[in-house]
């Protein structure tokens, strides 16, 4: 980070550096003990691919995938569209409230073993 702020005349403002940051779900799951871990993705296609794709990558319990290209699902909405992966089922669950799908997240952890 800038130690001060950038001056358009006097510095370089073409080239951003990034740095990486930690893994979170990766190092939750695998430090996770007796805990069940669930993952999130936000996608926006080919939500079940990817969504299975992050489950093997992070060695979640789970992953809840929203598809957020959709007007009523995702950033900015009452309403969330997703589906609930484990390593053995793809359930699709309907559009529906956010509250509500976070009530089935809860249903559905309850049944997983850690």
């Amino acid at each position: 980070p800038a130690d001060h702020k950038l001056k358009k005349a006097y510095e370089r403002l073409d080239v951003v550096e990034l740095t990486e940051t930690e893994d979170i779900l990766a190092t939750l799951a695998a430090n996770k003990g007796e805990r069940i871990v669930i993952g999130f993705a936000a996608e926006t296609d080919n939500v079940v691919a990817y969504a299975q794709d992050k489950l093997a990558r992070k060695d979640c319990d789970a992953i809840v995938a929203n598809d957020v290209s959709r007007a009523d699902s995702g950033f900015g909405t009452d309403t969330n569209k997703a589906w609930w992966i484990t390593r053995g089922t793809i359930e699709e669950l309907p559009c529906m409230s956010k509250d509500d799908l976070a009530r089935k997240i809860l249903l559905n952890a309850c049944g997983l073993d850690a």
